[in-house]
């Protein structure tokens, strides 16, 4: 008997796909067609990065006027934003790498190539939010310190940038 693949890719569940020398597989319950689900959710990936895209542009945009933005609690406001809403969106992207990893293992198994490089993905992706954190919690720091200049720049009538050097 020839092995039999039945409720894959958009087949009708009912319907058999007769593929000589391939092992016998059969769509979970609930699962009438992987490639579509990967598909999905491959389509919100591409929308975290636009948020990225975006929140970034949104930074360009606010801090086209300062001349050091770093210099600023204004600056490094609109920089920490940016950066709150880039981590969300890189969250968004590491929980979509996991889904897209269970999908593929159901559907390529746990060893199969495509599921290998998601897992390297995934592993990059952790890093890049590890990164992402470090410079917020560097921002973070930096607005405290711009803040103090500022304060001292207002009440010495000097500019901040000698407030730095103070």
């Amino acid at each position: 008997e020839q092995p039999t693949l039945t409720g894959f890719d958009g087949a009708d569940p009912g319907a058999t796909i007769v593929l000589p020398g391939t092992p016998r597989y059969v769509a979970p319950a609930g699962v009438s067609n992987p490639k579509a689900d990967i598909a999905e959710l491959k389509s919100g990936l591409q929308q975290a990065k636009t948020a990225i895209a975006q929140s970034k542009a949104e930074f360009d945009k606010s801090t086209e006027g300062l001349n050091n933005w770093k210099q600023s609690s204004e600056g490094v406001e609109a920089k920490l934003k940016q950066l709150k809403t880039t981590l969300q969106a890189q969250n968004s992207v590491l929980d979509n790498y996991r889904d897209q990893l269970a999908k593929t293992e159901e559907q390529y198994g746990s060893n199969s190539t495509q599921a290998e490089q998601l897992r390297e993905k995934i592993e990059k992706q952790k890093s890049t939010i590890s990164k992402t954190k470090n410079e917020i919690s560097k921002y973070e720091s930096a607005l405290e310190d711009v803040a103090e200049a500022e304060a001292l720049a207002e009440k010495e009538g000097i500019s901040v940038d000698q407030a730095f050097k103070k």
